[in-house]
């Protein structure tokens, strides 16, 4: 009889346990319109991931509704702590790597939304944090003339400098606004990179990637073997030779600058 009892109490308490399991478990299945169906609507976190993951391609605005989130992640602390976060891994990256005894060593760095931040430009009229498109002229005559620079990339750069890389910069930016993009540089604190790669003539009606595979493929045909590559874009980071190890900051506002 108190065998029998003992039987009863334990399934009474599995029974319960799996009904408290179903009714306090914190991970649900959340209810969800069908994949695909006409009224289906991104959550704006999953957007932003889905950019940073590269598995949200091709977009040329981030849906309207997302305006306030994207500016919240962008001016409050999560975009610097994302950014910040990124940094400190490829730093410690950078101070580990064995260097090697035939190839000169170096890092590749873009510029726009890296190491100059357009963040003023992004959050006016004429982009509104994303819902509209960027355009090159506006764009790169704000990059020139108020960009600001992004402290964790920063000490970044300044740490890859100490350990004994170059450094490259290859940005999609016109060779016509070379100097005034180096004198945003300097102001914004950066010096001592080993060459400075901007788009020419020659580069037009190539896509972002073609554009800096191609510029990468020349490097190492010049016997420099990519350590490192950081970029705000998946263009910047895919293709050929994209270098080592990757490092993609955040950019949840765009995925090209439209000429």
């Amino acid at each position: 009889m108190m065998r029998l009892s003992l039987l009863v109490f334990v399934a009474f308490t599995l029974l319960s346990s799996s009904h408290a399991d179903a009714e306090f478990n914190p991970i649900r299945q959340l209810g969800r319109r069908s994949v695909g169906s006409d009224d289906y609507k991104v959550n704006c976190q999953s957007f932003r991931v889905g950019v940073e993951a590269n598995n949200l391609r091709d977009w040329i605005t981030i849906p309207t509704y997302c305006k306030s989130y994207i500016k919240t992640y962008l001016q409050k602390n999560q975009y610097s702590l994302d950014v910040e976060a990124i940094a400190v891994e490829a730093a410690d990256y950078a101070e580990s790597l064995q260097k090697d005894i035939f190839l000169k060593d170096i890092w590749v760095f873009d510029i726009e939304e890296t190491l100059l931040s357009n963040l003023g430009y992004l959050a006016s009229s004429s982009v509104d944090f994303g819902t509209q498109q960027v355009y090159a002229t506006p764009y790169y005559e704000w990059l020139t003339s108020n960009a600001t620079v992004v402290p964790a990339i920063l000490e970044l750069y300044n740490a890859v400098v100490e350990n004994g890389f170059e450094i490259v910069l290859l940005s999609e930016a016109p060779e016509s606004i070379g100097d005034a993009l180096v004198q945003a540089l300097q102001n914004a604190g950066f010096s001592g990179w080993t060459k400075l790669i901007l788009k020419g003539d020659a580069d037009n009606g190539k896509s972002p990637e073609e554009y800096k595979s191609a510029k990468r493929t020349e490097l190492v045909n010049l016997r420099y073997r990519i350590a490192g590559n950081v970029g705000d874009q998946w263009s910047d980071l895919s293709g050929e030779n994209v270098g080592i190890r990757t490092f993609k900051v955040p950019n949840p506002v765009y995925n090209r600058i439209w000429d």
